[in-house]
């Protein structure tokens, strides 16, 4: 999908009836339409989704969107958001509301943690004979799991320090952290021709 850039104002979108009436269990406004609607993605119906783009382009900012558009919607508690920076600049002014991790070491750890938190959610599933986190927090009203969304920024970087490592842990976590409530999205940077 090509996103036209173009100035929006943030407060409007999520003002709009068509985002406040949205049935999306996560949804993100990515921009507007033809008819200038918000068009809105669900992040859960979607859990992986790819940022691309050459430097000044918008990636980061629209991560600073993104973020915006999910604490609308949810409390901490009902869906944590962490923000996977190794390039260390840009997201300070978000560290009270996201965790924040900035250093490549520890963002590969975080990677591995977030696989290993898939795995024990997938074992809640399955003792509790529920087939995603949807059914599975319907049964557990007073112990709800919440999302975790995971934001990688310049996801090369890591790749570039860590190569197959971070693929072992990304290619799992594309493959099933759907259903535990485990959507990530990543930004890479692209050299335009």
């Amino acid at each position: 999908m090509e996103v036209n850039m173009q100035n929006i104002s943030l407060s409007e979108l999520l003002k709009h009836p068509e985002y406040k009436q949205s049935k999306a269990v996560l949804p993100v406004i990515v921009g507007i339409d033809t008819n200038n609607k918000p068009f809105i993605q669900d992040l859960y119906k979607t859990p992986h989704l790819l940022i691309g783009g050459g430097a000044g382009t918008g990636k980061t900012m629209f991560f600073f969107f993104f973020i915006h558009n999910i604490q609308n919607r949810y409390s901490p508690k009902g869906c944590d958001i962490t923000v996977l920076n190794p390039k260390g600049i840009d997201f300070e002014k978000y560290v009270d509301s996201v965790t924040l991790i900035n250093d490549v070491d520890e963002c590969v750890q975080t990677l591995q943690n977030t696989l290993e938190e898939m795995d024990n959610r997938y074992t809640l599933l399955l003792k509790s004979g529920a087939k995603n986190i949807l059914e599975y927090n319907q049964q557990n009203l007073e112990n709800q799991l919440p999302f975790h969304i995971v934001l990688i920024d310049e996801i090369s970087t890591m790749i570039s320090c860590f190569g197959k490592k971070v693929e072992q842990n990304i290619i799992p976590l594309a493959e099933k952290a759907r259903a535990t409530g485990i959507p990530f999205s990543n930004s890479i940077q692209y050299i335009v021709p």
